[in-house]
């Protein structure tokens, strides 16, 4: 990874986002940019406000983004170049416009609250990221810490067989830190694991890659109990449509799992080359 972009907001929670970046860019010698995206709403009223135009309010973020950098870099030491980017647009379509436009091995976001996955996912900026970015996703929980990469814990199902590729993609993006990677996938009994012609994951064994069969009678906590058994330092889904990530996400918001994802989560969807 040599260019990473990270996605402020001025919270604290994308705050530590950007320290968690910082760490991660000093261990891959990675660029940084860091990206608000702003638009002025239009009140819905009658009444006379006083507008303020595009350019008085993106240097009045700017102004913020310069603070937010001299504020992090005297709390973390980084010597390092911290590149801004502006863009007045909405949310959403802003971040992946510039996402499309630098090109990015990866993508920060800081995720706020002591609430379950889906609380910070449905509903937010994070969704149609999700869906729609060209390049990886990494979701950073609140008040997360960096630690070396040491084990990435990488989720599969049996459409991950026809995307092998992706899996390729993560060993290949963390090379420089040489973390330890677990393929794993939860089964409810034993003689579920038959399901996968281990074949197919020959040429990842053959690379260092470890695979794992936990067993669990519900999927969905399994892959949590994993992550937390094993002592991962990220989480790796490649969601898509109509897989068993997606079913997770959607009932996870139900509310049916207290458990939450406390380390960061990366996620690499169908659209990432």
């Amino acid at each position: 990874m040599k260019k990473i972009v990270v996605t402020t907001d001025f919270s604290e929670c994308s705050e530590n986002a950007l320290i968690y970046s910082l760490s991660l860019c000093k261990e891959l010698n990675a660029s940084l940019y860091l990206l608000h995206v702003f638009h002025i709403p239009v009140p819905a009223t009658d009444m006379p406000y006083i507008s303020v135009s595009s350019e008085e309010e993106e240097k009045n973020i700017e102004l913020r983004l310069e603070e937010l950098i001299t504020r992090v870099k005297y709390k973390t030491g980084y010597e390092g170049v911290i590149h801004t980017i502006t863009d007045f647009n909405f949310t959403v379509d802003g971040i992946l416009s510039v996402v499309r436009d630098t090109n990015p091995d990866l993508l920060v976001m800081g995720q706020r609250g002591n609430t379950t996955l889906a609380d910070r996912l449905f509903g937010s900026t994070a969704t149609a990221i999700i869906n729609l970015a060209t390049c990886p996703l990494l979701l950073i929980p609140e008040k997360c810490q960096f630690n070396r990469i040491k084990k990435i814990a990488i989720a599969c199902d049996k459409k991950t067989i026809d995307n092998i590729n992706k899996v390729h993609h993560v060993i290949e993006m963390n090379t420089a830190m040489k973390p330890e990677v677990l393929l794993f996938n939860v089964v409810q009994n034993e003689g579920e694991e038959n399901r996968f012609n281990r074949e197919d994951f020959s040429e990842l064994i053959g690379k260092g890659v470890k695979l794992f069969f936990p067993i669990h009678h519900d999927i969905h906590e399994g892959i949590l109990q994993f992550v937390n058994d094993i002592d991962a330092d990220w989480l790796c889904m490649f969601p898509h449509r109509h897989n068993i990530f997606e079913q997770w996400f959607t009932r996870l918001n139900s509310g049916n799992i207290s458990q939450q994802v406390k380390i960061p989560l990366l996620l690499v969807n169908e659209l990432v080359q």
